[in-house]
């Protein structure tokens, strides 16, 4: 049985299958054609690399085999692959590459369905040296220690995770996509408005040009989803005549830390953003959006404190969009069956729940899958997405743009 987490982490469980790795017909061909031969094959493999990696075979039923290269700048002990939940975090070893002997490359391969995504990097350890990874303890530590890694130079799909760092970006053919796509390279500088401790802070953008009626978006997060790239994704949106024009705001998470704190169990934040910030908006800003037409969203925590707020003031956020909620803290769940023990009021009954989660996501998509299910026993309006990714910045934002398409059409039918 896995070990209580500490509050406010999530628990660490195993992958309840084995990681699906493969031998990669790739490397045996070209091992065994160039056998005794290692500069021509130290040679293919340059050439391979520059065409981009990493290199996907098809293969039969709808998945392929996924090589992963790296090629060492100087004598390494080893090289970790960390791909978002492809690696096991409790048993890193399983990603581990193997060495190409003879050359300067380091390879593992994979057998993944074709509408896979992921962000990944690699964790080299020079020679003689202890691995980062090896000696963090605790989930904030080995989690730094891990979003810290190379991103993969053979692969010009990249995403900064939630740090900055640029990791690289695998998906598959069938992978979905978003036809307004962030970028981080067209990022837009955003001025925070510092409220008082009472408010967090927050950047209030005007995409197309809303009235005060318009729909508005809060999001969590909003130093992150500015970093990569949503405002300028969402105005090509409304431009093309895709999206509505809409207020968007960007709610600061203040940090790591204050974000553990403040999106957690029982957490204040989601009554001041109902509360002081909404009046705020109205006050300073002249907003005056309908419940009907105000989102609050986000991802993870964050995703969490979207539920938990929509059902908490209805009558403030009717919309809630979120994208793999941390549903291991049983809050939000809790709430939901405190608020469906009666008859639904008019405010709960107008609520729509959208919420996404990842097939490799494996502690988060049961107690989603059963989020979903109670809420719809409970008369909720609700719908569940379910990707080929996991825990991802990579995934969420390849649908988020979609997402809000979906709410808030230029013209609704």
């Amino acid at each position: 049985m896995p070990m209580t987490p500490p509050p406010n982490q999530p628990p660490k469980v195993p992958r309840p299958t084995p990681v699906p790795r493969v031998s990669s017909p790739l490397i045996s061909r070209l091992v065994e054609r160039y056998a005794g031969e290692l500069h021509r094959l130290q040679g293919q493999l340059d050439d391979l690399a520059a065409t981009g990696l990493p290199f996907v075979e098809a293969g039969q039923d709808g998945r392929s085999t996924v090589t992963f290269l790296y090629r060492q700048r100087q004598a390494l002990d080893s090289v970790l692959l960390f791909a978002n939940r492809l690696t096991d975090e409790t048993q890193l070893a399983q990603t581990l590459l193997d060495p190409i002997e003879g050359t300067a490359y380091w390879f593992a391969a994979f057998e993944m369905e074709d509408d896979w995504r992921a962000s990944y990097c690699f964790i080299p350890t020079p020679a003689g040296a202890r691995p980062s990874w090896q000696d963090a303890a605790g989930h904030n530590r080995l989690r730094a220690a891990l979003d810290a890694g190379e991103a993969d130079p053979y692969n010009a799909r990249v995403c900064p995770n939630r740090g900055g760092n640029l990791l690289s970006v695998v998906e598959l053919g069938s992978a979905p996509s978003s036809a307004y796509p962030l970028s981080h390279q067209k990022v837009e500088q955003v001025s925070w408005v510092e409220a008082g401790e009472e408010l967090p802070a927050y950047s209030l953008l005007r995409v197309g040009e809303p009235g005060p009626q318009a729909p508005l978006v809060l999001i969590f997060d909003g130093e992150v989803w500015a970093e990569q790239g949503l405002p300028a994704a969402l105005r090509r949106a409304v431009a093309a005549g895709a999206l509505a024009d809409l207020n968007l705001v960007l709610v600061h998470s203040g940090g790591r830390e204050q974000r553990w704190q403040e999106l957690g169990a029982n957490s204040p934040l989601v009554g001041t953003l109902a509360g002081p910030l909404m009046d705020r908006l109205r006050q300073e800003h002249g907003l005056s959006p309908r419940p009907e037409r105000t989102l609050l969203a986000g991802q993870s925590l964050g995703a969490m404190a979207s539920l938990i707020g929509a059902l908490s003031y209805p009558e403030v956020f009717g919309l809630a969009l979120a994208q793999s909620a941390s549903l291991w803290d049983p809050t939000a769940q809790q709430i939901l069956e405190e608020v469906g023990q009666g008859e639904l009021s008019p405010a709960h009954r107008q609520l729509e729940l959208v919420l996404e989660c990842g097939r490799q996501e494996w502690v988060l998509l049961e107690p989603n899958q059963h989020f979903f299910r109670s809420a719809r026993e409970l008369g909720f309006e609700a719908r569940l997405e379910v990707f080929n990714g996991g825990h991802d910045y990579a995934c969420w934002r390849a649908s988020l743009p979609e997402r809000l398409i979906e709410f808030f059409p230029a013209y609704p039918v």
